[in-house]
């Protein structure tokens, strides 16, 4: 009995170690799944980052960024010809000057005033439309009532004729 005692405590002891053991690794695998879905939600995160600034080079550089980040170059270049290129191209960048700080704010107030004066056009087109629907409009009023008038004196005119050439007879 003392043995098929100590049997069951050892078992019992292997099962409360296991049972330890499991719950540690569920624990561990409820971090994990956490930091997949924290790490999933940076990367959506950086997705959006990446497709608004690639938006952006699109419209303000007119520049893909794939292309820019993988050049086809035709020939290979030996180290020499590379610190040439490179010095030459900063020579360049120092010979265009400095990056105007205010540019950006610049071209949002030239945009802007830009798209209120494309607003103001649109109108005056649109205006221009509207009036000349009127003016055909109204063109086909006068008409009419032109037309109606003299049909109205054609007819007086033909009865006063007619009554000053009967008088006399």
């Amino acid at each position: 009995v003392n043995e098929a005692e100590r049997e069951y405590y050892d078992v019992r002891g292997t099962i409360d170690k296991l049972e330890k053991e499991e719950r540690q690794l569920q624990n561990n695998r409820e971090n994990i799944k956490a930091v997949i879905s924290e790490c999933k939600d940076k990367e959506n995160a950086l997705l959006l980052e990446r497709k608004g600034v690639e938006d952006r080079f699109a419209v303000e550089f007119n520049l893909e960024i794939e292309k820019a980040e993988k050049p086809e170059l035709e020939e290979e270049f030996t180290e020499q010809e590379l610190r040439s290129k490179v010095t030459n191209l900063r020579d360049k960048i120092e010979r265009i000057g400095p990056v105007n700080p205010m540019a950006v704010e610049a071209y949002e107030e030239i945009k802007e005033r830009y798209d209120f004066i494309e607003g103001q056009r649109d109108d005056l087109n649109k205006a221009k439309e509207d009036l000349l629907q009127t003016i055909t409009e109204i063109d086909e009023i006068a008409k009419a009532a032109f037309l109606e008038a003299f049909a109205k004196i054609k007819d007086n005119f033909q009865k006063v004729f007619t009554s000053l050439f009967e008088a006399d007879d």
